[in-house]
């Protein structure tokens, strides 16, 4: 298949995928059609063996075909061991200083949550904005979030780009993005000389990716939301076996 061929089957995708986002009533609404069938987006409340509690409307959890459907009395909205969460989408229509205040104080109660413990991931933390507050852009934002001693995995701005953090499976999709041949293979060494520069040197734990087109950014956001639940190491392994006969299905 030529090059061109491929290009233009790429463009249509991500146009297409973007039209199924703006026909949709909100990103959560669209996300829980278009995520993989192993994830649930959705209002949900999210419980720790400490018996804390976090109710959100965007958790990432696993299906339920592995997670039994008990609701909160109170909103109806299921019960999710933190065991079996992937995450949270953190949403807001502008993106200026009050919206960002407010999204790192729900972001540090989900990881309070999580407990963090070293043998366990923390969670994903993505945080998708309609627009950045015309004062700021994504350089004063990645800036700040990086005083920050908890951080976001990604965030995404519709009008602007986005900011993914750094990591070898970021860079390699980086690659595929640049429309690099789809048979040519990364070079792992080049790979690791990037991390030292961008990384070690600059201090950086973000890369910054605009395209001029909002459908393209949205690609962008869709793709590497993908990537990080597939490579997001969750598992029933250390789990206590009461937890797993009670949580999970056969």
């Amino acid at each position: 298949m030529p090059a061109s061929d491929f290009f233009q089957i790429y463009e249509s995708s991500a146009l297409e995928l973007f039209e199924k986002f703006q026909q949709s009533d909100h990103l959560f609404s669209f996300l829980s059609d278009y995520l993989p069938p192993f994830v649930q987006l959705s209002r949900a409340c999210l419980v720790n063996t400490q018996k804390e509690v976090f109710r959100h409307d965007g958790l990432l959890y696993r299906e339920y075909t592995r997670t039994p459907l008990f609701l909160d009395a109170d909103r109806n909205w299921p019960i999710v061991p933190v065991d079996h969460a992937f995450g949270a989408c953190f949403f807001t229509d502008l993106l200026d200083h009050s919206a960002l205040q407010e999204l790192q104080n729900q972001q540090q109660r989900l990881i309070t949550l999580f407990g963090g413990k070293q043998d366990q991931p923390g969670p994903l933390c993505l945080w998708f904005a309609n627009e950045l507050a015309p004062f700021i852009d994504l350089g004063d934002l990645e800036d700040r979030i990086l005083a920050e001693e908890d951080r976001p995995d990604m965030i995404f701005v519709l009008n602007r780009g986005l900011l993914v953090s750094l990591s070898r499976e970021t860079i390699s999709r980086i690659f595929s993005l640049e429309q690099l041949d789809a048979s040519h293979l990364v070079d792992q060494q080049l790979l690791e000389n990037w991390l030292d520069i961008t990384e070690k040197t600059q201090g950086r734990k973000y890369f910054k990716l605009g395209a001029n087109a909002p459908y393209k950014n949205f690609f962008y956001f869709y793709v590497f939301l993908l990537d990080m639940i597939r490579n997001y190491p969750k598992n029933d392994a250390g789990l206590p076996p009461e937890m797993v006969a009670i949580w999970s299905k056969p």
